[in-house]
């Protein structure tokens, strides 16, 4: 395969949504959520067609008149915490909405940016996903999109909160089996410096063995674990871990990944793990 065409996987995007300002363009500092990881996304491109056809043709050619953009999106449902209050997209209001993938072994990473313009909203939901996740799920109607990319760590950072200082909390998932080696969905970075404070997690129940998650700074463990308790088939099990505000320079990654685990037929799955991180 030549160099040109080395395959993507998308398979992980940081959704980001903000207000639109009078031009379309984003209000960068005035994000309405941000650092969402999709458990679902689905993005549709169609277009408005009109079919014409003149005297003595078989068939009639279509004729773009307009496109529409849907998106659809499942994403976990959080609340900040000075406010307790759920976001409802406002009528006829514009959003801008980014979505970033990474995608790579550190050696060879590669990133895709892709932003929606002209964002309204069509629908909110809330659906149970089990015990585990409580899904926020979205529908989006957008004019039109942009894309870029590159070699390396995307120049794109998650936002921070709007308040100086504020919490926000940031979620890393897996819906698969929990394998040693791997990793939660999630990949965060900032452009100033956090710290992180405290996480929880939750997942159904390996069996026999416990599984451990590591913290993961700029592609390094740290000696922060958090271990999942083994229990029957079918058991929900929690941990929670004070982080002790642990610094994270600008620009260096946050991931977390699995450093211990049975093997896959009795692994724990389904898991989800909440991590509050504060600007300082």
């Amino acid at each position: 395969m030549r160099d040109n065409q080395i395959p993507f996987f998308l398979h992980e995007a940081v959704l980001t949504l903000y207000p639109a300002a009078a031009d379309g363009s984003a209000l960068t500092g005035l994000p309405v959520w941000w650092g969402a990881l999709a458990n679902r996304l689905r993005s549709r491109l169609d277009y408005d067609e009109l079919l014409l056809a003149a005297s003595g043709d078989y068939y009639a050619a279509a004729h773009h008149l307009d496109e529409q953009h849907v998106i659809e999106i499942d994403r976990s449902w959080l609340l900040r915490k000075h406010l307790l209050a759920d976001f409802v997209p406002g009528r006829n209001a514009h959003y801008v909405l980014e979505a970033v993938f990474n995608s790579g072994a550190l050696g060879d990473r590669w990133w895709y940016k892709r932003t929606w313009y002209g964002v309204t909203a069509r629908s909110v939901s809330w659906d149970s996903n089990g015990a585990n996740q409580f899904l926020n799920s979205q529908t989006w109607r957008a004019q039109r999109f942009t894309q870029v990319g590159g070699p390396g760590q995307p120049d794109v950072f998650t936002p921070l909160p709007p308040a100086s200082g504020e919490e926000q909390s940031i979620g890393f998932f897996r819906e698969n089996p929990l394998i040693s080696g791997e990793y939660l969905l999630g990949h965060y970075r900032w452009p100033v410096n956090v710290q992180l404070r405290s996480c929880r997690a939750i997942a159904w129940a390996s069996q026999d063995d416990p599984t451990e998650l590591t913290l993961e700074v700029n592609g390094a463990l740290t000696g922060f674990i958090v271990v999942l308790p083994a229990g029957a088939p079918g058991a929900e099990v929690t941990a929670d871990l004070s982080l002790v505000n642990h610094p994270v320079a600008a620009g260096q990654s946050v991931r977390w990944r699995i450093t211990s685990a049975p093997l896959p037929e009795k692994s724990a799955w389904i898991a989800a793990l909440t991590l509050q991180v504060q600007p300082v």
